[in-house]
């Protein structure tokens, strides 16, 4: 027997906090890699605007030939004597054409070019400007995901939790049956009691059986939803172990601070990560006008190259200060007249903007009616448990009583079991009415976008 004790223990999965279940989903939720990721490509973003700030190099590398088959050349000049012709010239006017035999010319060239630009009317460093907007954005909106999970976590965790108190009341409930059924075989056996009593007491175990199994069910679901939010098997079991402050019911009854509604808008509009994340977009569409009106500006650039070339490679290769070409320029390029594209790209950016403002605004007051609801739930809440603590302690007394009227004859089964029934959903009740706290207080933190009121 103790080693069947033993395997069940080894079988059992481990228990999981709140806090355990929640990093896991932080590793593992689908949300938090993509969010990762692209955070990751903010890296490559600054790279690629970084590319328009540093000079440009390119190595030009080539060798081939040029092959000329028959060519007739003609030119207000003679000839050159070199190149052999088939035919003598022939004059037409002031033209003279003649073909040249098939011939070949192997040429090996080497180029180097460089180019710093100057000066492009700041949208360079604009482009640079927008990749640390992005930054702050991502960083953000991985945090509001980071956020959602939690709640998302908190809210599965305590609904698995509810739905097992569920099973432990309705367990409680069938022990109340049972016992009620032995109680009205008891009588009829004293001869007390009526064959009515024990058919009601059965009907009602059997009801309560019914909904036993229902309740498992409900286990089972929020089993799943709790594995789905932490990335797991939907099969694998699971045990909860309830933070110390939640344990008992008897800390709810004050509650826990949370600051006054007008406190908590002004702490979202700090911190809630989507905010901060809308904010830095519209940041980002203020540079991008900047950005577009930048090509209303020339482009001055240093410009500098060197080239060599030859049919032999070692006067491509050897001696750099030899049989080569190099030019030096100050480049200025002014796109005076574009059919009207610059303008059109400065619309477009300004239309950009006033949608990032709208956007913001928007979901400013989304945010602020979220607080006010799952603020006003909260302070509902906070009072219904108190509520339910004292319909607890009516609920024993009722039983008590009712115990005493039935065991001194006074008193019918449908009476007690009413009484008992009584007792337990007020029990369940008072568990339900906590938990509801900690779901509040996570939407809540989650809506606001911070990890914990501190009280004043």
């Amino acid at each position: 027997m103790s080693a069947l004790i033993l395997l069940a223990v080894l079988a059992a999965p481990p228990p999981l906090t709140l806090q355990e279940a929640t990093d896991i989903a932080l590793e593992r939720a689908n949300d938090m890699v993509q969010a990762r990721e692209d955070l990751v490509l903010v890296d490559t973003e600054y790279l690629e605007a970084l590319s328009a700030v540093l000079p440009r190099v390119d190595l030009e590398m080539s060798a081939g030939g040029v092959f000329a088959g028959r060519r007739i050349l003609e030119s207000r000049n003679p000839v050159p004597a070199q190149l052999p012709t088939e035919f003598p010239q022939v004059n037409f006017g002031p033209f003279r054409d003649a073909q040249t035999n098939n011939y070949s010319h192997p040429n090996i060239s080497l180029g180097l070019t460089v180019r710093q630009v100057l000066f492009d009317g700041g949208r360079s460093w604009t482009a640079l400007e927008q990749v640390d907007d992005s930054r702050d954005a991502r960083t953000s909106a991985l945090e509001h995901i980071s956020r959602l999970v939690r709640s998302r976590v908190a809210m599965a965790f305590y609904e698995l939790e509810k739905a097992n108190q569920q099973v432990q009341a309705q367990q409680a409930q069938l022990a109340m049956d049972e016992q009620q059924v032995q109680r009205a075989q008891g009588l009829i056996k004293a001869g007390r009691g009526g064959r009515a009593d024990l058919a009601t007491a059965r009907r009602n175990l059997a009801r309560d059986q019914i909904q036993m199994r229902t309740a498992r069910s409900t286990v089972a679901t929020a089993q799943r939803q709790f594995n789905l939010e932490l990335g797991r098997s939907v099969v694998e079991p699971v045990q909860l172990v309830l933070p110390e402050h939640v344990r008992t019911t008897t800390a709810a009854v004050a509650g826990p601070f949370v600051p006054a509604f007008d406190k908590l808008c002004d702490l979202a509009r700090a911190r809630h990560p989507n905010l901060r994340s809308l904010r830095a977009e519209l940041e980002r569409t203020d540079k991008a006008v900047q950005f577009a009106v930048g090509d209303y500006w020339p482009v001055v650039a240093l410009q500098g190259s060197y080239r060599r070339s030859s049919r032999r490679p070692d006067r491509v290769f050897a001696n750099p200060f030899t049989n080569y070409l190099a030019t030096f320029d100050l480049v200025v390029q002014w796109n005076l007249f574009a059919g009207l594209s610059s303008k059109a790209q400065v619309q477009r950016a300004l239309v950009a903007q006033k949608k990032a403002q709208a956007e913001y605004d928007n979901s400013e007051r989304l945010v602020f009616s979220e607080i006010a609801a799952v603020h006003e739930r909260l302070a509902a809440q906070k009072e219904i448990v108190a509520l339910a603590a004292q319909e607890m302690q009516a609920a024993v007394e009722a039983v008590r009583l009712a115990r005493g009227l039935y065991q001194g004859g006074r008193g019918t089964a449908l009476e007690l079991r009413s009484a008992e029934l009584g007792q337990t959903q007020a029990r369940l009740s008072a568990v339900n009415a906590r938990l509801e706290i900690e779901i509040a207080l996570a939407q809540l933190q989650q809506a606001v976008g911070v990890d914990d009121f501190a009280a004043p």
